[in-house]
This record gives C-alpha cells, sequence and structure tokens, in this order.
C-alpha cells in the first residue's frame, strides 16, 4: 500500500474519530447520508467524501466541517482550534459557494481534485465571513478571479491553417 501524504493520514485519524462518537459503522454512514460501502472506502482512504456527506457527519457528530476536512474549528471534545472560526456555521453558504465554484471550473472545462474544490470553498467562506455585508460582492469577486485563473489553464485553440502552414506541415 502506497504510504499516505500527512494531510491525509491526518483526515483518516479525524474521519476515525468521528466513527467512533457512533455504535456502528453503519449508523456513521447513514449520518453521513452514504452507504456503508461508501462510508467504508472513505475510512480506508480509498475515495474520497463528497462535500454533502463531510457536512452531513459533521452536522451528526457536533464536529465543524473545518475540523473534519482540515483538522481546524470545532473538534469532538468541544474545543475550538485556534484558526478556525469562519468555516463552522453557515453550511447553506458552504453550499452554495462549493455549487457555485463546481459550475464554474465545469463551464471552463476543467476539474479541481476534492482537496483543491473544499479549499477554494473555504477560502471564499472566510473572505465572506470576514465581511458578510459585502457577500455577494466577495462572491462574485472570488469567481471571477477564478473565472481568470482558468481561462489561463485552458488548452490553446489549434491555430488556423494558413496555405502557407499547410506547405510546410
Amino acid at each position: 500500500m502506497p504510504q499516505l501524504d500527512s494531510s491525509k493520514a491526518d483526515f483518516l485519524r479525524r474521519l476515525a474519530e468521528i466513527e467512533a462518537k457512533f455504535k456502528t459503522r453503519k449508523e456513521a454512514a447513514q449520518a453521513a447520508g452514504q452507504s456503508q460501502s461508501t462510508f467504508q472506502r472513505w475510512a480506508e482512504g480509498k475515495a474520497v467524501p463528497n462535500f454533502q456527506g463531510m457536512a452531513n457527519l459533521a452536522r451528526a457528530s457536533g464536529v465543524s466541517l473545518d475540523w473534519l476536512a482540515f483538522g481546524t474549528g470545532q473538534a469532538p471534545d468541544g474545543s475550538m482550534a485556534p484558526s478556525a472560526a469562519q468555516c463552522e456555521a453557515d453550511s447553506a453558504l458552504m453550499a452554495e459557494i462549493y455549487v457555485k465554484i463546481h459550475t464554474l471550473v465545469q463551464d471552463h472545462g476543467q476539474r479541481l481534485s476534492p482537496e483543491q474544490h473544499i479549499a477554494f470553498t473555504c477560502d471564499v467562506y472566510n473572505k465572506v465571513m470576514a465581511k458578510p455585508d459585502d457577500r455577494e460582492e466577495i462572491v462574485s469577486d472570488a469567481l471571477g478571479l477564478m473565472a481568470t485563473m482558468l481561462k489561463g489553464l485552458m488548452p490553446a485553440e489549434p491555430a488556423e491553417q494558413t496555405p502557407t502552414t499547410k506547405r510546410r506541415a
């Protein structure tokens, strides 16, 4: 089995800690809104949890989504990690930002890893929570910046061949 990087190993440790709060793995899977086999793949590091599953599991176990995903925020013992306060409360806003990022990335024909997607979502969410009165403007600016970045990643269109380039080819 390949060596786990520390962030993946840390996530699996946090997932096991949350799973231990339930009587069975089946109950943990149900709390996440997932099948037991899907949860098993998460626990073994063979699959990455989707956003909704992680949000459901965090809510059901009383931890922040930020803690489950990154190890910051409200931990199972109720303590708060020092860098966490923003990413714990408004799951509806998190879901809205996540969907907007997902749509934007798809519209540009790109893909993000689940970790990148969650990181972008939390970054935008944290910016919004720092200035909640500017929510729409911040989300719009962040998505505009991301669109610009994605355009830079788009593969270049093949140049149209002119009669001169056709002869050289």
